[in-house]
């Protein structure tokens, strides 16, 4: 009788990778600022169901890219425990961990880096060209690209079977590593670049030329003569831009720490990695984990609305012990109505935010919103 003994699935031998106190700074960082970055997240998308009078379409795209940046933070969770499992002498390239960690690690930065941009394609709809009523109905295109293309470039690299721990960093750096692109596959710099980095420096290029011609956009709206037929559109307009169109620069500013990080080690002297791979890793771990938390406060100090909610929160909680700014005070604006001949002009997506039941005490100024939805 033969006996047949079960696969063991194959191993890499030990790489001896030290865990060093920067390496342990990463992981504690990596973990406070994904937790902190997944409250923030929680918070944009609960806001925006719970209160219906800060409902637009560019906010539902930032709820959007809100849900792509959890999926992130608890990737980096993940990762962060396979970056320190990297450091045992036998590395499991087949565990659950490892091949869960890295599949939504490439999921959810490629959803980011797509979402990221489809914001910044939309203002450049509404604002530059002002399509606003073909940026509303081209939405689904977006949902449709950047939850499907993430899922194929993840499936698609874990059908090929490339995920795993770089053993030959381990070996040539001597410290851990997160389990990414394996070494065991001969075209291992193409993979990096399909699977996250390249949408990453492509995102980068698309956010930057969106802002610049956007930016230019408002300021030559603001020196213009304003047409005083279209004078709610422009304040429209020029509401949604102050409240988006920095988003696209907030991922450059706090994602371009990791691809620096990568690029020195990876195409990095010697020298250069022992002069700035140590705080390149820990610029990383705060900016790739607080994208989620820096879009947070985005939302909660660029509407007027949660602004005078924070503010009455305080005011009833703190009353004569914090002093709430000028400006996220209620005010008082009297309008003088002037009817004049229907021009033809369509005002269907734009609508004014009047006082809402718990704001009938006092008149309060209205927060004119860009594309509503009911």
């Amino acid at each position: 009788m033969v006996q047949v003994t079960p696969t063991v699935p194959p191993v890499s031998p030990g790489p001896n990778a030290t865990f060093t106190p920067v390496d342990a700074a990463y992981v504690i960082i990596t973990n406070g600022v994904s937790v902190i970055s997944i409250i923030g997240n929680l918070v944009i998308v609960g806001c925006y169901y719970m209160y219906h009078d800060i409902r637009t379409t560019g906010r539902k795209l930032l709820v959007c890219l809100s849900v792509a940046n959890f999926i992130m933070c608890i990737a980096a969770l993940l990762q962060a425990a396979t970056f320190y499992k990297s450091t045992e002498r036998v590395l499991q390239e087949r565990s659950v961990l490892c091949e869960t960690a890295a599949l939504f690690t490439v999921y959810a930065h490629t959803a980011m880096c797509l979402w990221t941009d489809a914001i910044g394609f939309y203002l450049f709809l509404c604002v530059t060209l002002r399509f606003i009523v073909v940026a509303n109905r081209v939405t689904w295109l977006f949902h449709v690209f950047s939850w499907i293309m993430p899922a194929v470039v993840a499936f698609s690299a874990g059908a090929s079977d490339v995920y795993g721990y770089d053993d030959t960093f381990l070996r040539k750096h001597r410290r851990p590593a997160p389990c990414w692109i394996s070494d065991r596959v001969s075209n291992k710099m193409d993979w990096y670049f399909v699977t996250i980095e390249g949408w990453t420096l492509a995102s980068y290029l698309a956010s930057v030329l969106l802002f610049v011609v956007i930016t230019c956009s408002v300021n030559c709206q603001a020196i213009k003569k304003v047409d005083r037929e279209y004078v709610i559109e422009d304040m429209a307009i020029q509401t949604a831009n102050k409240q988006l169109r920095y988003i696209p620069i907030i991922f450059i500013c706090l994602r371009i720490w990791g691809t620096l990080y990568f690029l020195c080690v990876q195409y990095g002297t010697a020298r250069a990695v022992d002069l700035f791979a140590d705080w390149l890793l820990i610029a990383k771990a705060v900016g790739d984990n607080s994208i989620g938390l820096a879009n947070c406060l985005l939302f909660l100090l660029s509407i007027k609305a949660m602004r005078k909610r924070i503010a009455r929160w305080f005011s009833e909680r703190c009353k004569g012990k914090v002093s709430v700014p000028e400006n996220w005070r209620p005010s008082i604006i009297v309008r003088r109505m002037k009817k004049r001949k229907d021009t033809g002009l369509d005002l269907s997506g734009i609508s004014l935010d009047f006082p809402t039941n718990e704001d009938s005490s006092s008149i309060v100024d209205d927060d004119i919103l860009f594309e509503r939805e009911v």
